[in-house]
């Protein structure tokens, strides 16, 4: 009825489809105007498509990355997948070493943009200085940075060392960590970002080895493990680089409550974690995991949430308590560090894990179709309209209906 009107209007006042006037194509330009007007951003066909390949490159780039934490996770599948299309896996993290003019220049709120100025800044996914002129201090970026991936920022050139490039220099507004080289040879933070959750450290790909008589996790309860230990090693006691540049001999031990168990581990075997001990959470035990922890400790959330539990004297009691907290570990029911990253870990390997950029995902967008099923238009969840032009004026059917779905709540005029 609103096609036959419009058809009808124009007929009387001279506009008819054989003056050279197409009325649906009027009626559709009339529609963008009129909805931009209103606020509504609206774009074109040209602009949906480019939308459309960019949600499209951005659902593979994600696909991509989730693939290559799995394999740093050990997934066997996601492994072969990389190789046989010859991606590298890689580790991890992007620092860069420098002096201590640059440290100063970005803590004063100064940026770098490279030794030619052009913006193109020198970093390597080693936590050891690889080409570096100067390395008195080392420089984390946010672990949204991989030099692996394609995060829109870094750049690998150098497979065999792991040396690449981050675009557009960068500020204090990009490093999670700054570090400074003692004199014997340990780092010390002089400078960190709480607003990073440093989860590039769970997935360095760490591995453990075993006591004998310890009975080994296998599949995601061994990567979940891992993690968990490689979290704790680093979110709490920094370990990872120490272990990179203290040869001294020295050896840190902790406990770690997770899944069903009581684990100590130990960095004798270096970043192959060593566990010693396993022990199965449980009235029996109880004690034994209580001097464990009074022996070696525990990082500062644990300490904190069994500090109540530890003073009871009801084994029985106890027991269950430590055994609830790791399973919530375990689970991602936790709001530590440890906890939060099992939760990440176990979407990433079950498959779970949201992607607002999915055009699969109905709830990310709001469709419009024809009746034979082809898609004409849409709305993100941020109110940008796109519509194809060359659909619509085809079609009485879909403009009336786009018309009424497009235009907002008490705008009766749109109509008109």
């Amino acid at each position: 009825m609103y096609a036959d009107t419009v058809k009808q209007f124009a007929i009387e006042h001279g506009l008819a489809e054989d003056s050279g006037i197409d009325i649906s194509a009027d009626v559709t330009n009339q529609l963008v105007g009129h909805l931009n007007d209103l606020g509504i951003e609206t774009h074109g066909s040209k602009d949906m498509e480019e939308d459309l390949r960019r949600r499209e490159e951005e659902e593979q780039r994600d696909e991509l990355s989730s693939t290559i934490d799995k394999a740093r996770l050990g997934d066997e599948e996601a492994i072969e997948e990389l190789q046989s299309y010859g991606i590298p896996i890689g580790n991890a993290g992007v620092y860069r070493f420098v002096s201590e003019e640059e440290v100063n220049n970005i803590m004063n709120g100064g940026k770098y943009n490279g030794r030619f100025d052009n913006g193109m800044v020198d970093v390597t996914s080693s936590q050891s200085p690889t080409t570096a002129a100067n390395a008195s201090y080392r420089i984390t970026f946010k672990s949204k940075y991989d030099l692996y991936k394609e995060d829109g920022r870094t750049r690998l050139k150098n497979k065999e060392l792991g040396d690449g490039y981050i675009e557009s220099g960068y500020t204090l507004d990009d490093v999670a960590v700054i570090e400074k080289i003692n004199e014997d040879g340990s780092w010390e933070v002089v400078h960190e970002n709480t607003d990073d959750n440093n989860t590039q450290y769970a997935f360095t790909g760490s591995q453990l080895t075993f006591a004998h008589g310890i009975r080994r996790p296998h599949g995601a309860d061994l990567m979940l493990l891992s993690s968990a230990i490689m979290t704790q090693s680093n979110t709490f006691c920094k370990l990872t680089s120490e272990l990179t540049d203290k040869n001294d001999g020295t050896i840190v031990k902790k406990v770690i409550l997770y899944g069903n168990h009581a684990y100590l581990w130990s960095t004798e075997n270096g970043y192959e974690f060593f566990v010693e001990q396993s022990l199965a959470i449980n009235e029996e035990n109880y004690q034994k995991i209580n001097d464990l922890l009074d022996t070696y400790g525990t990082d500062e959330f644990t300490a904190a949430a069994i500090s109540g539990i530890q003073r009871s004297g009801d084994k029985k009691t106890g027991s269950r308590s430590l055994a609830d907290f790791a399973k919530r570990e375990r689970s991602g029911e936790n709001s530590g560090p440890i906890g939060r990253n099992s939760r990440r870990l176990s979407e990433i390997s079950n498959g779970t894990g949201t992607n607002e950029h999915n055009l699969s995902d109905t709830q990310s967008k709001t469709n419009f179709i024809t009746p034979q099923g082809q898609v004409y238009s849409y709305a993100t969840p941020k109110g940008a309209i796109y519509l194809d032009e060359r659909v619509i004026k085809k079609s009485r059917t879909c403009v009336r209906d786009f018309f009424i779905k497009a235009c907002p709540p008490g705008q009766p005029d749109c109509l008109l």
